[in-house]
């Protein structure tokens, strides 16, 4: 076996005389419609998409817009898990899939959730990959090979035997996505799958979706970074579980207007050319910078001082000190040393960010400046007061936390009362609690929707709410 990825399918090809090119389709999609148990709208409202062997096609818009719900029609997961009211058509290399169960289809397609947590539940890396070609009845000399190779294209071959609970969130996910890859299916599906990844991390991924691409597989992502977008031959554009654009990507991705328009980050140098007016735009860098050159596009140095003047002026006002770290170290179960040595001040009116690889201690450090984690050594100050476990339902009136998972945090079964739960704690009641959950609502985008049950929202959603 060459590739661990590939061989399975085109072999079967092989075996029953089909070529590639004569395949006209590896997806096809008509008129679905699905709507939710307690949903209001119907999620998929009349969708048709079709998708070719080879091709990498893009499905993007609003969170909400019914890009999760038409991956999860793929593979039966709506209607067999997610109960509603459904219709529609679906082929997956011309044979229907009406009646079949999700697992019949897992050696065909595979689906990298959004929510990538719920994909592992083994006490070790590796055996969360072997998973699926074990139930699949994959030889053990294979099953062995496709492991290696799965964890290799993600870069997580030194994880193999550590517990999935141990690792960071953007190696939680690269693990969840090795574990689709070792089923080494012929369509796969990303659903905003590398959210949580760092850059190395995210170009592995796209590097693996291209190799994959040439190897004849088809892929569909659901995503919103123009990076990733730019991957796709075809983009489809969603609203309210209907499309209102399908083109190729390139001719999408050069319009930031209508990208902006449906919740869509455009690539920077699409927007760049439209606010200078060039067209058509760019979207390599390389080439948009010998464009700009040749129409004798220049900075303007007094602009840039400008600039460099106002950053000085802020440092300068930066207000008292709110946050003091001061030698600061945590070591995990298992000898684990998430952080070392860390120092750090953060003022009054400071937008801070944080950054560094997977697993590099981001979420551990930040989870020390409200005492949802203690010490091992040194200390975290707030306002003067060293921050302690027992100091967190204090300081949650001043320090809030959002969870990288929204999953982690959101436990009502009905939005209003998630979002009020932590006023009605603090003492609010009546008309100010109405009042402090209506606008919060509105900040993260969500008015009306107070009556629904939030394990049925998409993850955008959820996040939003937590």
């Amino acid at each position: 076996m060459t590739d661990a990825f590939s061989n399975g399918f085109l072999l079967e090809l092989k075996r029953k005389g089909v070529k590639l090119g004569m395949m006209e389709r590896a997806v096809w999609a008509k008129g679905l419609r699905f709507k939710y148990q307690r949903g209001k709208d119907f999620a998929l409202n009349g969708i048709q998409v079709e998708a070719k062997p080879g091709e990498v096609v893009a499905i993007a818009g609003r969170s909400g817009a019914g890009k999760s719900s038409f991956l999860f029609c793929l593979n039966r997961i709506i209607p067999n898990f997610y109960r509603g009211d459904f219709s529609g058509e679906i082929e997956i290399f011309s044979e229907p899939i009406h009646g079949k169960q999700t697992h019949q289809l897992a050696g065909k397609i595979g689906l990298i959730l959004q929510d990538f947590e719920s994909q592992l539940f083994c006490t070790r890396a590796v055996l969360d990959v072997a998973f699926g070609p074990e139930n699949l009845g994959v030889p053990r000399k294979e099953m062995s090979m496709r492991i290696d190779a799965a964890l290799r294209a993600v870069g997580m071959e030194e994880f193999r035997e550590r517990a999935p609970e141990t690792l960071s969130g953007g190696e939680k996910q690269r693990l969840a996505i090795a574990g689709v890859l070792a089923l080494s299916p012929q369509i796969l599906l990303f659903d905003e799958a590398t959210t949580d990844l760092d850059p190395v991390g995210r170009e592995q991924v796209r590097e693996l979706i291209r190799k994959m691409k040439g190897q004849g597989r088809t892929i569909i992502i659901v995503d919103y970074e123009p990076e990733d977008l730019l991957l796709a031959d075809r983009m489809v554009i969603l609203e309210r579980g209907k499309v209102i654009a399908e083109a190729e990507a390139e001719q999408i991705l050069c319009d930031p207007s209508l990208q902006i328009a449906n919740g869509i980050r455009p690539a920077e140098m699409a927007v760049l050319f439209q606010t200078l007016g060039i067209g058509p735009a760019e979207l390599d860098p390389v080439k948009a910078a010998r464009t700009l050159r040749e129409k004798n596009f220049k900075l303007d140095q007094s602009v840039m001082e400008e600039l460099r003047q106002a950053d000085a002026a802020k440092e300068k006002g930066r207000g008292g000190v709110m946050i003091r770290v001061e030698g600061l170290e945590h070591i995990y179960p298992g000898g684990i040393q998430a952080l070392s040595s860390i120092n750090l001040e953060i003022r009054k009116g400071d937008f801070l960010a944080i950054i560094g690889q997977n697993g590099s201690g981001k979420t551990t450090l930040v989870k020390h400046l409200n005492g949802l984690l203690p010490a091992g050594r040194g200390a975290v100050y707030f306002e003067g007061r060293e921050v302690r476990p027992e100091l967190t339902s204090e300081l949650g009136r001043e320090i809030g936390y959002v969870f990288q998972n929204p999953d982690h945090q959101i436990f009502s079964g009905r939005v209003y009362d998630e979002v009020a739960f932590g006023p009605r704690n603090y003492g609010l009641s009546g008309r100010d609690l109405e009042e402090r959950v209506k606008g919060s609502l509105a900040l993260a985008g969500l008015s009306g929707r107070e009556d629904e049950n939030p394990f049925l929202m998409t993850k955008g959603e959820r996040q939003r709410l937590a």
